[in-house]
């Protein structure tokens, strides 16, 4: 893992900063058997519903979805003081404290939007409403 703008003199300053502008950070790798079998799954799938003409809809851990959120903010600010996904707990914490406010965020489906080669024909990201990014 490289960290980005690292600095030497962080390091004596916070506990929390990584000692190194670079670490090794490992992940685990699926078995091949089951990378194997969820393959041949997803094929299979795939090969029942182009014959029917129907397609199975993707999960949210496939769509990549965020859920909706609610950003308590100073008014003017850019960036949020909280994010939460419950709108009572932002609205109780805005309530709490002078000058701010709630802001809705909607949720995305990141992987729809900027990453799916089939998301202008599919019927799934119609219903969601995916807009897909340019670029």
């Amino acid at each position: 893992m490289w960290f980005r703008d690292w600095m030497k003199s962080q390091v004596e300053r916070d506990r929390q900063y990584p000692p190194l502008k670079v670490l090794e950070h490992r992940i685990p790798l699926w078995p091949t058997i089951d990378a194997q079998s969820r393959f041949e799954e997803k094929v299979k799938l795939h090969q029942i519903a182009r014959g029917q003409g129907i397609y199975p809809p993707c999960t949210p851990e496939e769509r990549w979805a965020r859920p909706d959120s609610w950003a308590v903010m100073k008014s003017g600010a850019k960036k949020a003081y909280r994010v939460f996904e419950e709108p009572a707990l932002a609205k109780a914490m805005a309530d709490s404290m002078s000058g701010y406010e709630v802001v809705y965020r909607p949720g995305e489906n990141a992987r729809c939007m900027g990453y799916c080669s089939v998301v202008d024909f599919c019927k799934q990201a119609k219903e969601l409403g995916v807009v897909k990014r340019d670029g």
